[in-house]
């Protein structure tokens, strides 16, 4: 019984403390929304929470992985598209063209986060970091959308610079809507997808008759 009692006690204080740390998390995510994430303090976290000082330096003794901790706590809750979500698209028109509407689908639902992002990644390094590795994920997702088209790589270069985060952040902070931006970015993506489809389409022919040949040899 004894035994029994200690483990149910054990496993309750972790639940506390799970549920202690989420807390903070939510409570730091609160202030960089309202506050920014450079004129939040470790203090301000606290008192948000209803916590002491000392209980979130005890989760989290820097602030730095508080910040880091909290970055991944928001991205938790902002699903990013997936390439399973494309995969009954074969037409690399198609596939691009979807990926960027799943793109500002989740650029909407974490719209506020976006602004604070861009507003702080030169001031905050681990802003920079997400930034940049959300930047990597999105590009290798056009590459593969792109499939033979890809090997153009001025048209691989264009339509990465359309997906860029920072391209949308203009056009939004330029006073479109969301539907105008997406509306824009489809045009531009479309008509650069159109102008080297001749060229690239040449070039996959051209890979498969030397595939064929070899083959033969």
């Amino acid at each position: 019984m004894r035994r029994q009692r200690r483990k149910y006690t054990l496993v309750k204080r972790a639940a506390s403390v799970r549920e202690t740390r989420q807390g903070i998390l939510d409570a730091a995510a609160e202030c960089f929304a309202s506050k920014g994430i450079g004129q939040t303090s470790m203090q301000e976290v606290a008192r948000t929470a209803d916590v002491s000082p000392g209980t979130v330096a005890n989760h989290f003794p820097r602030r730095e992985e508080l910040v880091e901790a909290t970055l991944s706590h928001i991205g938790a809750s902002l699903p990013f598209p997936q390439w399973e979500d494309l995969a009954d698209l074969a037409d690399p028109k198609a596939k691009v063209l979807g990926l960027l509407r799943l793109l500002h689908e989740y650029y909407r639902a974490g719209d506020r986060w976006l602004h604070i992002f861009f507003a702080e990644r030169e001031s905050t390094p681990a802003v920079a970091r997400r930034v940049e590795a959300r930047k990597a994920q999105i590009d290798e997702m056009v590459s593969r959308a792109l499939g033979p088209a890809g090997r153009d790589a001025k048209l691989t270069l264009a339509v990465r610079s359309v997906f860029h985060p920072g391209f949308r952040h203009i056009l939004r902070t330029s006073g479109a809507s969301e539907t105008l931006a997406l509306e824009i970015e489809s045009d531009i993506v479309g008509a650069l997808l159109d102008e080297a489809e001749p060229q690239w389409r040449r070039s996959e022919t051209q890979a498969q008759s030397s595939t064929a040949e070899r083959r033969r040899a």
